[in-house]
């Protein structure tokens, strides 16, 4: 496995990886810098869920579950 600061540190492994320089490679880094903190912002806000809870074989097997639990207490 390819060790990063050694990638960072060798022009050459560095050029064959990412097809640019050192230099030329640490200049984008504010860029993606900004680009990853704007994304985790976007990712902080709730989502809608896609699916409704409770609803697949295990979910519903948990669900006769607890109700047959119930049946018994009673």
């Amino acid at each position: 496995m390819l060790r990063v600061e050694y990638a960072l540190t060798t022009d050459r492994t560095m050029k064959a990886l990412t097809g640019l320089t050192r230099p030329a490679f640490r200049a984008l880094i504010p860029a993606f810098d900004q680009a990853l903190y704007e994304k985790a912002l976007h990712r902080a806000e709730p989502r809608q869920r896609l699916r409704l809870q409770l609803v697949g074989r295990r979910a519903l097997a948990q669900f006769a579950l607890v109700q047959r639990l119930e049946l018994l207490r009673t």
